[in-house]
């Protein structure tokens, strides 16, 4: 399915962008603003949705796997590699809790992204209604959630180990002759949905290009500034 694979190919590319979106985007606000502090917070305001689904991800994915947590905190910090949102701390665990904790806010975020495409599609889209006041909202939170889902590397200590065993069940699973499972899972997840995969696309394409425009409009800006 074509769209699955540009719904892949969009969220590498946020993957990507997400990394230095963050400073380019505060480095755009401070041309306006002439302030480092009112540039941060602000940049910190307006992705505090996002930030809110990270931590509570890790917060309670940790929760549920019995690890406990330290310090929370939804407050930006600068650092030399960027602007972080916000952090939790999780106490050392085994290789498998440690992924799954570090792996949560790319689930979560995935999940509150896609649940809207699917409300939106089921309750208005398929029916050829688009209130404006719905665009906006998942044209903002296309914008938040995916900038602020992925994981830090922090974050995906040990999920190497994970991705490994994870491919090597399903490789094993196929090899096995479990195809009717594979078709099973296609066809109820796949292609029963043409039109939730197709508006997916759709605006997972839109944080892409913002992105794409924010760091054109950051570098020159940035090289007036200085």
């Amino acid at each position: 399915m074509i769209y699955l694979i540009i719904i892949f190919l969009e969220i590498f590319i946020l993957l990507m962008l997400s990394k230095i979106i963050p400073s380019l985007l505060v480095s755009l606000f401070y041309f306006f603003t002439r302030s480092h502090r009112i540039s941060i917070w602000l940049f910190s305001l307006i992705f505090l949705p996002g930030t809110l689904v990270h931590e509570l991800a890790h917060l309670l994915t940790a929760g549920g796997l019995l690890v406990r947590v330290g310090n929370i905190s939804l407050l930006p910090e600068i650092r030399e590699t960027g602007v972080k949102l916000g952090h939790v701390e999780i106490e050392k665990t085994d290789p498998i809790r440690r992924a799954l904790i570090g792996f949560a806010p790319v689930f979560a975020g995935l999940a509150v992204f896609t649940g809207s495409i699917f409300y939106a599609t089921n309750n208005f889209f398929q029916n050829g209604i688009y209130p404006v006041w719905l665009i906006a909202i998942l044209i903002y939170l296309s914008l938040v959630i995916g900038n602020t889902m992925f994981s830090s590397k922090k974050d995906l200590e040990g999920s190497l180990f994970i991705i490994v065993i994870f491919i090597a069940i399903l490789s094993s699973l196929y090899l096995m002759g479990f195809h009717e499972l594979f078709s099973w899972l296609a066809q109820g997840l796949i292609y029963n949905h043409p039109g939730f995969y197709q508006n997916l696309a759709y605006f997972l394409a839109l944080p892409v290009l913002l992105d794409l425009l924010i760091w054109i409009f950051a570098r020159i800006l940035v090289r007036k500034l200085y």
